[in-house]
């Protein structure tokens, strides 16, 4: 099963509803392997592709006209507060600061 762009919704919206899906097909014992891709995000005031708005960002960076890049990662940074637990937030967030300590 793959879902991206519309399928995740923007900022990732409808993730609830695929891991409802999912989940209904775990327990029609089905063997599931799920491939989640760029969601639609809100770049200047239009829906876009992520993947478009990381083209776009990658193009102005190879012309020495670096841009916003924050973009990219709040979009991931909203599905994970909307969609994890707090505790599992607060776990990857230490686990990532120790790696760049470390």
């Amino acid at each position: 099963m793959k879902f991206g762009g519309s399928t995740l919704g923007e900022d990732g919206a409808y993730i609830d509803k695929i891991i409802e899906r999912i989940n209904e097909k775990i327990e029609a014992q089905n063997k599931v392997v799920a491939v989640f891709s760029a969601p639609l995000i809100r770049y200047r005031d239009k829906l876009s592709s992520m993947t478009d708005v990381a083209i776009h960002i990658g193009k102005n960076y190879a012309q020495s006209n670096p841009i916003e890049i924050d973009v990219l990662r709040e979009v991931y940074e909203n599905i994970a507060s909307n969609n994890l637990s707090q505790e599992h937030c607060v776990k990857q967030s230490v686990s990532r600061i120790s790696k760049k300590i470390f």
